[in-house]
């Protein structure tokens, strides 16, 4: 029998290696760290599934799913949730996702800064609030108002952060003015305002 040259061996070896690099990563630095042990005990063993009330296919889809997550926060390519770069502030939800966040959960200098749904607005005539924001960017259990979105009394959110965005779009800012083309039967103009304060 021919026996295998010790460089194919070697390389044999190696590529086995490398192939169970990954499953070995995620069981040892990220199972029971970043996530919980039973999702990987479900997924890698089919253990612990009924608790976790999954089948060991879909928690080994989801324990990958959380690891990319991690590599990508990890190495600074984070895409979804809160991400603070460069002096900036980006919120962004999954496509499909709805992301709620609290204050708590902003940087210092971005707390009291985001106007959001149901937020007063200061204005000549009747009071007027903010209508309108990203459904799927909750803050504080309200949508987080977009320059652009609307107001009760038919106004436009005019101004917004140069800073805090939220899916790609500036973020309307508490003292930020609104517009508003309405004119009353008197024939008195709503004149728009600045955002005074959120409603929670």
């Amino acid at each position: 029998m021919r026996a295998f040259p010790h460089k194919f061996t070697f390389a044999l070896v190696l590529l086995v290696l490398l192939a169970g690099c990954t499953g070995s990563d995620i069981k040892d630095n990220f199972c029971g760290v970043h996530i919980n042990f039973q999702y990987c005990k479900c997924a890698f063993h089919n253990q612990y599934c009924d608790s976790i009330g999954m089948t060991k296919s879909e928690a080994k889809a989801y324990v990958y799913a959380q690891y990319e997550a991690w590599l990508d926060e990890k190495s600074g390519n984070k895409k979804y949730g809160i991400i603070e770069k460069d002096g900036n502030l980006h919120i962004n939800s999954k496509p499909g996702d709805v992301l709620s966040i609290k204050t708590e959960d902003l940087p210092g200098w971005a707390r009291g800064q985001i106007a959001t749904v149901g937020a007063s607005i200061v204005v000549v005539g009747p009071p007027d609030i903010i209508i309108e924001g990203d459904n799927n960017v909750l803050l504080d259990g309200l949508p987080i108002a977009r320059v652009g979105d609307g107001t009760a009394q038919g106004g436009k959110i005019v101004e917004g952060s140069k800073k805090i965005f939220v899916n790609g779009q500036p973020v309307a800012i508490i003292g930020g003015n609104t517009v508003n083309p309405i004119v009353s039967g008197g024939g008195v103009p709503y004149v728009g305002g600045p955002i005074a304060n959120n409603a929670n």
